[in-house]
């Protein structure tokens, strides 16, 4: 949602275990069948640790509609990432939480998530996005920018046939 529908109010700096060093979830040699369960990912794969997070909550505005009347946001220190996310329906009831599996890509170097996955708590569903272990190429970063000749229009017209 648009961040103007919302007040915003930082809560502070706290000690939360959250999702992190999430080495496991997209090694090579998982199975999807072994990670994805019926009502969440599979816990031995994902590995918590005690973080310092920016606690920093979103409350809607008076006479603005949204789905979320309410959205916590768990931004983790060192990275700045978000890490996890509580979402609140119009009647102050935890409907959603999102998560973020963060971890270190050396490669870069930086800390992103590398499976975030998304629970809805009234229907005992969810989503993984990003699971990439049974992926014959995951993410990959390169050292070199694209040069600005690739993003022409007539070089994306080109990319996307």
């Amino acid at each position: 949602g648009a961040p103007d529908r919302y007040n915003w109010e930082y809560v502070g700096l706290k000690e939360y275990f959250i999702p992190y060093n999430n080495y496991k979830v997209d090694a090579e040699g998982v199975e999807y069948a072994d990670l994805v369960l019926a009502g969440h990912l599979n816990p031995e794969y994902i590995r918590w640790e005690l973080h310092r997070v920016h606690v920093v909550k979103a409350k809607l505005k008076k006479g603005v509609r949204h789905i979320y009347k309410e959205r916590v946001y768990y931004v983790d220190e060192d990275s700045w990432g978000i890490s996890l996310v509580d979402l609140y329906d119009k009647y102050d009831e935890l409907w959603r939480v999102s998560m973020a599996l963060m971890k270190n890509y050396y490669e870069l170097p930086g800390t992103a998530a590398s499976v975030n996955v998304y629970h809805d708590l009234r229907s005992q569903r969810y989503s993984a996005n990003g699971l990439s272990s049974e992926e014959k190429r995951a993410v990959v970063f390169d050292d070199e920018a694209p040069s600005s000749r690739h993003f022409k229009p007539a070089s994306l017209r080109r990319r996307a046939r």
